[in-house]
Formats: structure tokens, sequence, C-alpha cells
């Protein structure tokens, strides 16, 4: 008789890219109970790539946990690699999932699971997605996909940053949506989680079922993080530093940063959920 472990609760990490969420990922999978399985659902795009992946550190492709998912439904997957982790971590009782997407968490969640919405800065994912897009056609294509979530936009009349904010908002919008019905789940920013580590996880982890853990500051050694990581990340990971980024206060121009402050639904969305724009980034604290 072949006996099937309970499944692994999952945190989802649920964000725009850009927001900080491979940082949040290893804080939460170095907890002693907790592993990560990187962004699940680039299995498919990643795994088998090596050197290919670019940026993409590729565990999916060496991992046994991750062994021929794509032969079983997406639904088991989180399932079967708690099964394979739990031989070497008998104590498992979390999976983080990098994945960023409610699509892709509405595929494979179930009762019990917990979610993390994780922002950033408007201004500062402006300034790097007008980088990200500073081509023609690149930013083009941008202004096309905003325009089929928000056809009344008058969008030939907007700046791009006017844009990109546009879809800072669709996308935590949509987060917000799905997570409307869903518990348990936490809201935290990318600028108090790199500030005060420590007081924003041991706020964040009851609601997800666990409590915080000292190791999770150490994520660099614990081992826990699997699956997707980002190469450039690996450096800092090593010896566990957390670096607030603020190369957007240099970056953007005052007249992009203006767009994004005096946007009527950024000042709505912020106020909506408590959070406040100041000099160094987006706080839910005081």
């Amino acid at each position: 008789m072949i006996c099937r472990m309970v499944r692994p609760a999952v945190i989802f990490v649920l964000s725009t890219n850009y927001a900080g969420s491979h940082l949040l990922a290893q804080l939460l999978a170095a907890h002693p109970r907790a592993a990560g399985v990187g962004e699940l659902h680039n299995y498919g795009k990643f795994r088998g790539r090596g050197s290919r992946s670019g940026n993409v550190v590729d565990d999916y492709r060496d991992h046994p946990a991750f062994a021929a998912l794509d032969q079983a439904p997406v639904s088991s997957w989180h399932r079967l690699i708690g099964e394979r982790l739990a031989a070497d971590q008998p104590g498992l009782t979390h999976l983080v999932d990098n994945s960023k997407r409610p699509d892709w968490a509405r595929r494979c969640a179930v009762p019990g699971d917990g979610y993390v919405h994780l922002l950033r800065d408007p201004r500062a994912l402006v300034s790097r997605w007008l980088a990200t897009y500073a081509t023609a056609g690149a930013m083009a294509a941008q202004r096309r996909r905003v325009l089929r979530r928000r056809p009344w936009l008058a969008l030939r009349r907007r700046g791009d940053a006017q844009v990109l904010v546009e879809k800072w908002l669709i996308a935590n919008q949509g987060i917000d949506r799905f997570l409307r019905r869903r518990a348990p789940s936490v809201r935290l920013t990318y600028l108090d989680l790199a500030r005060s580590p420590a007081a924003t996880l041991e706020a964040a982890m009851p609601p997800l079922g666990l409590a915080f853990d000292s190791l999770q500051l150490d994520y660099g050694t614990a081992g826990g993080s699997l699956g997707t990581r980002k190469r450039d990340y690996l450096e800092a990971s090593r010896d566990s530093r957390i670096e607030l980024d603020l190369r957007w206060q240099q970056s953007l121009s005052a007249a992009d940063r203006a767009a994004v402050e005096r946007h009527p639904g950024v000042r709505r969305y912020l106020a909506g959920h408590g959070l406040v724009m100041t000099g160094d980034g987006l706080t839910a604290r005081d």
C-alpha cells in the first residue's frame, strides 16, 4: 500500500514583475518548515534550458523534486513536490510558489493555502518598465495591452509613464479581485520588507500558518529556495544581504514622477489600502 503525505500548504506570492518577489520568496522559504518551488508556472519554459535560460538559475532540470512534473496534472504538482522533499525535510508543512500570477494560483490553490500580495512603489515600477520597454515596438505592445483592459482611455494623448501607471493599477487591482474571497492573505510592501524584514515577517507569517523564525533572515544559507531564481541575485543571497533598491530616484524624470504621484487612480488605490508614497517608496507603516 502506497502512503501519500498530506499536500503541504502553499504560500502563493502575488505581485507585478520587478516588485521584489524573489527576495520575499527566499525569506519565506528559509523557514525550517518551508521550501521554495520558484516560479512554478514557468516549469515548462525553463526546464532543461540550462545556460540558455539567461538570467534564470534552473533547478527544474536537476533537482529530483521537479522530475517529470509535466507528465502529471498541474493540480497535483505541489503534492508531488512535497512528497519528494519529505524524506530530507520531514517537518515540511509549506511550499512557497513565486509564480506571482493570480491565474496560476487559481489553477493550483486549495483551501488552506495562503497568499501574499507584494506591492512595489509605482514610481519604481514605472522607472523599471520605461527601461524594459524602451523600444517603440515594446512600448506600443504595452499600450495595446493596457487598452484591452482600459478601452475607454485616450492613450494616444498620454505619455509612456501614464500608460505604465495604468499597467501597475491593472495588475494590483487584479490581485485584489482574486484575493477578495480568499483567505488567509497578507499585503506588504517592498520598502517595508527591505527596511524592516524581521518586523514585516513577524507580522506576516502567522496568518500564513507559520510563526516567524529568525533563521529566515539568514536566507542565503538556508537551502530552502529551489526552482527558478535570478542569477544576478545569487551574490547577495550568499551572505543574506538585503539592499534597498532606490535607483528609480535618479532614473525617473521629474515629469514622469509627477505623472505617477498625481495620478488619481493611484491616489485612490493607495488611500483605499492605507498605503503611503514616501520619498523612498511605498509603505504601510505610520
